[in-house]
């Protein structure tokens, strides 16, 4: 069986979150003025693993050296602040 898990996310430019070692990892949303990241993953997962989210607003300064790829663009405060969320390769 498979299921959809959230994950509460906080506006900062890097966070450690602990997920399951084969989750997919879906979008990442505003809920509640709060920034959640939402993740497929099975339920005979037993395995967990720290994975690493950086988040940077619009104009913020992103390091050269990010080895991340991008997941999701996510808005809060009615629109005006703007986050880019990350994930580490």
């Amino acid at each position: 069986m498979k299921a959809i898990f959230k994950y509460p996310l906080e506006i900062k430019d890097e966070q450690q979150i602990e997920m399951y070692a084969h989750a997919f990892i879906l979008s990442v949303k505003e809920q509640n003025n709060e920034i959640v990241l939402y993740a497929k993953i099975s339920h005979e997962e037993e395995k967990k693993e720290m994975r690493t989210i950086y988040i940077f607003g619009t104009g913020h300064d992103i390091p050269n050296t990010l080895n991340a790829y991008f997941l999701d663009t996510v808005m809060t405060n009615g629109g005006r602040l703007v986050w880019h969320i990350f994930v580490k390769n």
